[in-house]
């Protein structure tokens, strides 16, 4: 449980934002490339995030 009195420190605050920020990015870029293999070579969501960049296009 977090006391709702640190959120008025403005150090506090600050520090909880970046961590929003940096966890929201993260999540983004990793879901990111996936997105575009799905879309870009027709892969299944398995396929997708478990090969990756490293796929090699057999055509």
């Amino acid at each position: 449980m977090l006391d709702l009195a640190l959120l008025r420190r403005p150090g506090f605050l600050v520090s909880c934002g970046g961590a929003l920020f940096t966890g929201l990015s993260a999540v983004g870029l990793m879901s990111c490339p996936v997105t575009v293999l799905r879309r870009s070579f027709g892969q299944s969501p398995t396929e997708a995030g478990a090969v990756g960049p490293y796929r090699r296009d057999p055509r």
